[in-house]
């Protein structure tokens, strides 16, 4: 792992509508890097390009999270998380990262990555949570039970919808056979009354497991109908509406990384056009009587 110091313990802060951007090779060398990411870390577009994006890694985050970070991104998935960057004085800052594959031919062919300010709050649970896995109290490795809840949380809704007819088809065909079998009325009430309420329960289940990702996926869509491209949708879902989300998050770090860079474009444009209004409003004419006008 780079050791990158000295660090002064000084943050700095980043603004509210600063948007750090840069691209990456598959092997994680800078290939591009905009203003407000050269302006916050303090190293210039000659001393970041071509170099490995973890020059800009402050010693204080675990490796743990970097190894998370990679291993997500070579399954061609995107990546979130809170990270404490190293300025080139020493100073720090903490972002939002959203590092996102770019797809070729079906295979990942470089990243990019869109950087948002991080809340006060976002800030002091990853510093908690970081300080932790370096003390070897806290592990980004999910537990059994994570990895138990992941496993039922990777069942796919059709599944469960087709779970839940045939329960209660089974359960259809279990009364009759009572029926025929001369179960007593109020036994056969009382297993009606228990199918009903379970077939309800796993009705309300597997609607909540529809409804919730639907109301995200169409929120997260308006927001980018409205040119908001920072507002990120969430991506721990393992079925496939889990899938449909992670396309989503690619989607958004393309855009913003398009939109950042086209600003940016036009920024470089508008300086250039001043510059030359100012030469120009510099130079000295002649009329055709040879006459210098200012």
């Amino acid at each position: 792992m780079r050791i990158n110091e000295p660090t002064t313990g000084i943050e700095k802060p980043v603004p509210d509508e600063t948007v750090l951007v840069s691209k990456t090779d598959k092997q994680g060398t800078i290939t591009y890097c905009n203003s407000d990411f050269i302006k916050i870390s303090g190293f210039s577009q000659d001393e970041l390009i071509g170099q490995p994006h973890n020059l800009v890694r402050h010693p204080d985050m675990p490796p743990e999270a970097f190894k998370d970070l990679w291993q997500t991104l070579k399954r061609g998935e995107p990546w979130q998380g809170i990270v404490k960057n190293r300025c080139k004085k020493g100073d720090h800052y903490w972002v939002k990262a959203n590092v996102s594959p770019v797809m070729k031919d079906g295979q990942v062919h470089e990243y990019m990555s869109v950087r948002t300010k991080a809340s006060k709050e976002e800030i002091k649970s990853a510093e908690t949570f970081y300080k932790a896995v370096k003390n070897k109290t806290a592990h980004l490795e999910p537990s059994l039970l994570q990895r138990l809840y992941a496993r039922i949380g990777s069942i796919k809704t059709t599944t469960w919808l087709y779970a839940t007819v045939l329960g209660a088809m089974s359960f259809q065909a279990m009364i009759a056979a009572m029926v025929k079998a001369g179960i007593s009325d109020q036994r056969l009430f009382s297993t009606l009354g228990f199918g009903a309420l379970v077939t309800l329960l796993l009705g309300i289940a597997v609607t909540q497991r529809v409804r919730a990702p639907l109301k995200q996926i169409a929120y997260t869509l308006s927001q980018l109908a409205e040119g908001r491209y920072f507002d990120w949708i969430e991506t721990r879902r393992c079925d496939e509406f889990g899938v449909l989300m992670r396309h989503i998050k690619n989607t958004q770090v393309r855009l913003g990384f398009d939109v950042m860079d086209a600003r940016e474009t036009a920024m470089m444009a508008m300086r250039d056009k001043r510059a030359l209004d100012n030469v120009n409003a510099n130079v000295m004419m002649a009329d055709a009587e040879q006459l210098i006008c200012l």
